[in-house]
């Protein structure tokens, strides 16, 4: 029975393990399919974002290139339209020269016209001159066959009044000709000035900057209009200067100098002719001066201190020796009987002797010596009326 229950509790265990065994088969089987799941959701969230960043790479890239297109149109369709609006200048300023050279060759050919047509109002008039000195010549020669003398003064007044009017005429041809001379003579410098205006009002070419590095190390390109003369790169300079501490005030004073590409100074009085479009000019300042030092302050008076005054040490003098005395202090600062008591009975007046030396001592006095008379208070030395009085009246002087 016993034996029956101990093999039904090892099958119960046995299929127990065997239960946890397969539990633990299915958990592994469960969490390996779950870690699957994980990595596969994982892949797939890698893939979907490196698939957004490709069409995010791809949209930033056709975004740049479509702003590099827009871009390059417009650069595009500015330089046409800067072309056509110099194109359209240029042939503007061509039809002006040209009507204005057409309006010349006109007034050169009218001036011309003129002239021949005078010329030939002349030579009609030299010719009718001739004709009439021919016609009188005629006329002379026959009426010289009925009077030879009369005929040949006829003759000759008549060739001479001829001869003045050819001289006449041709004076006036040639007058007229030297004004038909003159009005082309003006009409061709009417021309050329209208060329030169023309010319000069023509937009003027653009020069290159002038490249300049200053003595921080900036660089700058400023235009050659504005700084082709002294003055105006003087105050292009002091400009750039002008909020800089320490070196600004140095260089405002003009103290530095201005190298060519050659590395020669170039001198202000001879900028204009020393430089070109294009050109780079270095700035080299002058060494800066140091700070004067400080002023030394004056000397303090001396102050004229009073001496102080000497410290005596006076020693006390030394107790006198003891006697047969008995000093009552009680009696002595109360004043009665001098502060003594006799042992002598027979001494009836005690009381009118002077105290003691002990008893002066203790009382700041002079003990003196035994029997020689003490000093009276108005009498004392000085430093024991010192001590009497106060220190106050000695100064530092202390007696003890």
């Amino acid at each position: 029975m016993q034996a029956d229950r101990i093999e039904e509790e090892k099958r119960i265990r046995l299929e127990a393990m065997r239960v946890a065994e397969e539990e633990a088969i299915k958990q592994k089987k469960r969490d390996a399919e779950q870690r699957a799941e994980e990595a596969r959701i994982r892949l797939e969230a890698v893939r979907a974002a490196e698939e957004e960043a490709t069409k995010q790479k791809k949209r930033d890239a056709e975004r740049r290139a479509e702003e590099a297109r827009i871009r390059e149109e417009a650069k595009r369709e500015a330089l046409e339209a800067e072309k056509a609006r110099i194109a359209a200048e240029a042939e503007k300023a061509a039809y002006e020269q040209r009507i204005r050279k057409e309006a010349a060759e006109a007034a050169l050919a009218a001036a011309a016209a003129e002239a021949k047509s005078k010329q030939e109002q002349a030579d009609r008039e030299a010719k009718i001159a001739a004709d009439a000195a021919e016609a009188v010549k005629n006329a002379a020669e026959k009426q010289a066959k009925a009077a030879q003398e009369a005929a040949e003064k006829a003759a000759k007044e008549a060739a001479e009044a001829a001869e003045a009017a050819v001289k006449a005429a041709k004076q006036e041809h040639e007058a007229k000709l030297k004004e038909a001379e003159e009005a082309a003579a003006a009409a061709k410098k009417e021309a050329e000035a209208a060329e030169a205006k023309a010319a000069a009002n023509a937009p003027p070419e653009k020069k290159a900057p002038l490249k300049f590095k200053d003595a921080l190390g900036r660089n700058f390109n400023f235009p050659w209009d504005r700084c082709c003369k002294w003055e105006d790169m003087e105050s292009l300079i002091h400009q750039a200067f002008s909020h800089i501490e320490k070196i600004g005030p140095h260089v405002l004073q003009n103290h530095y100098d201005l190298i060519g590409p050659d590395k020669d100074i170039i001198m202000p009085d001879y900028w204009e002719d020393s430089i070109a479009p294009g050109m780079q000019i270095t700035m080299m300042l002058w060494p800066i001066p140091e700070p004067p030092p400080p002023p030394e302050p004056e000397p303090e008076p001396e102050l004229e201190l009073e001496p102080e005054p000497a410290i005596i040490d006076v020693e006390p003098p030394p107790p006198p020796p003891l006697d047969d005395e008995i000093i009552d202090i009680d009696a002595l600062l109360a004043g009665v009987n001098g502060g003594k008591k006799s042992k002598s009975k027979d001494k009836a007046n005690a009381a009118k002797k002077r105290p003691g030396g002990f008893a002066s001592w203790m009382l700041g006095g002079n003990p003196g010596v035994r029997g020689r008379p003490v000093l009276k208070d108005d009498k004392k030395p000085e430093i024991a009326a010192g001590h009497q009085h106060g220190v106050a009246e000695y100064g530092a002087c202390t007696v003890m």
